[in-house]
């Protein structure tokens, strides 16, 4: 892997594309370079939503290779976590609060933690 450091971020978070997606020809169930690429996925939706760009994209995206994951490895409570964030930001917002219920299911350490976060994200999908 070259320094991705040294480029842009734009320029960094598609080379990192690329390499992920390089992996995933190879290993399309690689758990951890599905979880990666979600993730620079939903580096490259703020990126572009701070410049006044369509995210939505990127957001799909993420969702995607999040879900192929949760696939791979049903309840995986940090891949729900990092999916609930993409569905938020895509204004998913029931969907958001499924994935961090089942996240705290999964892991109950995380109940209090997110318990505000749910009931917020509810209200919303409610139309409040």
């Amino acid at each position: 892997a070259m320094a991705l450091t040294a480029m842009g971020p734009m320029k960094a978070m598609e080379e990192a594309l690329k390499e992920y997606g390089a992996v995933l020809d190879q290993n399309p169930g690689h758990l951890d370079a599905l979880n990666n690429r979600g993730n620079v996925h939903i580096d490259l939706a703020m990126w572009q939503s701070k410049r006044g760009k369509d995210a939505r994209t990127a957001y799909l995206s993420a969702i995607a290779d999040y879900t192929a994951a949760l696939r791979i490895k049903p309840g995986r409570w940090k891949t729900l976590i990092n999916r609930a964030q993409a569905y938020e930001r895509g204004h998913e917002y029931a969907k958001a609060a499924d994935d961090l219920e089942a996240a705290a299911t999964a892991n109950p350490e995380l109940k209090d933690r997110y318990a505000r976060a749910i009931e917020t994200l509810r209200r919303r999908a409610a139309g409040e």
